[in-house]
């Protein structure tokens, strides 16, 4: 089994720090740069190499960075199983280092694709292909995690099984859903997360039903309506 997980907006909830980035830069507001980026009007500074470093620049000075909703436990029910994993990402390599540095548990994870170990961004599925050739090993099964279309386009070149990841979605219910629904899959004992001292997952409510394994099953996960919303994100400006 391997796991291909997008970073911000997936495990980190950093979109609207490239927004502000960006913002900084361009002497712009947020919501304009968000408007440019999700409409692709007025978006030509997210090619422009010099504006591009001195985005860099702003993105490291960033300190509050932040996980997404229990994304922590979804890291260390990786490490615990030892999952087969890599974080794909957009992002520029000295901006996740400082992401790192800022937030110590993603250093849990060891594989990593960043922006410069690719030619074509997402959506093209060029960073996940890069991916599986780190250690897939004939049928292994792959599971996406992603938040953004492009995102979802881009790895949904190498699988069909994808947790579509919302701002709401909470990682305990990914977890319980993964752990109570794939247990021979996984070879994973539901009873892997008491050492955590969680209380007992709620019944989790998911977008559609699944059968036997994960094959050409997209799940979606949202707290509240809002699919066309979230699925207009775009990740260029990563």
């Amino acid at each position: 089994m391997i796991f291909l997980i997008d970073l911000d907006g997936t495990l980190l909830d950093s979109e609207h720090l490239h927004h502000r980035a960006w913002a900084n830069v361009l002497d712009e507001s947020p919501t304009f740069i968000q408007n440019a980026i999700t409409t692709s009007i007025y978006n030509n500074f997210l090619y422009d190499k010099d504006l591009r470093q001195e985005k860099i620049r702003e993105m490291c000075k960033f300190e509050n960075i932040k996980l997404m909703k229990n994304a922590d436990l979804f890291i260390e029910f990786i490490v615990d199983n030892n999952i087969n994993h890599v974080v794909v990402t957009n992002t520029d390599r000295i901006v996740v280092e400082h992401f790192r540095r800022k937030v110590p548990i993603l250093n849990k994870l060891k594989n990593w694709v960043v922006r410069e170990d690719y030619v074509r961004p997402k959506p093209s599925p060029e960073c996940y292909e890069l991916a599986l050739k780190l250690f897939r090993d004939g049928d292994e099964e792959v599971i996406g995690f992603e938040n953004s279309k492009e995102g979802i386009k881009s790895v949904r070149g190498v699988t069909n099984n994808v947790f579509v990841i919302y701002p709401e979605t909470d990682y305990l219910k990914v977890l319980e859903h993964i752990q109570t629904e794939c247990p021979k899959k996984f070879g994973m004992r539901p009873t892997n997360l008491n050492h955590m001292g969680r209380k007992k997952l709620k019944p989790l409510r998911i977008a559609c039903a699944m059968a036997g394994s994960l094959a050409l099953v997209i799940v979606l996960w949202s707290l509240r309506s809002g699919w066309q919303t979230s699925s207009e994100r775009s990740m260029a400006s990563l």
